[in-house]
């Protein structure tokens, strides 16, 4: 499956071609590696979708999930991903609300936009910070992920001025 979702990640395959590839495969983790793959295509409606689905629909198994997570932000889709930038706050305030602890963290972390080297995301992750009640581990999370996003930033300005 992982030759599936670099394909569906290019887009060089539709969801009718992981459709049929998990009639193959129609196992739990068939339906879980289909879902990545269509997640991972540069569809917005797919991500938009999948947002949806962790914020509205609190049965979701932490499989589903981390499977929805693992095909979210994928490099070089950066201009597709950039309206979820603004919107990260929803995903912390669901997964602190609806899920425990260590599902509110794996699902905070896995949604953090690493893939986009921006300032808005460390604007993103400042309005993070801020939420009321925020765990010291999860603030401790976001901390790590926006130094990781502003050594990027820094090293890929750096590279500009070489």
């Amino acid at each position: 499956m992982c030759a599936l979702n670099a394909l569906a990640s290019k887009g060089f395959i539709d969801e009718t071609f992981i459709d049929n590839e998990f009639k193959l495969d129609p196992t739990y983790m068939g339906a879980r590696n289909a879902e990545k793959a269509k997640i991972s295509m540069p569809l917005y409606k797919n991500k938009l979708g999948a947002w949806k689905k962790i914020l509205e629909d609190k049965s979701i198994p932490t499989s589903a999930i981390n499977a929805m997570i693992s095909g979210f932000y994928i490099p070089g889709q950066d201009e597709l991903l950039k309206p979820f930038v603004s919107i990260y706050t929803e995903i912390i305030e669901y997964a602190l609300k609806y899920r425990n602890l260590n599902e509110a963290k794996n699902i905070i972390n896995g949604l953090y936009p690493s893939t986009i080297i921006d300032s808005a995301v460390i604007d993103a992750s400042d309005r993070a910070l801020l939420i009321e009640n925020l765990p010291e581990s999860i603030r401790i999370n976001i901390l790590d992920n926006k130094d990781r996003t502003s050594r990027a930033i820094n090293a890929r300005e750096q590279d500009n001025i070489r």
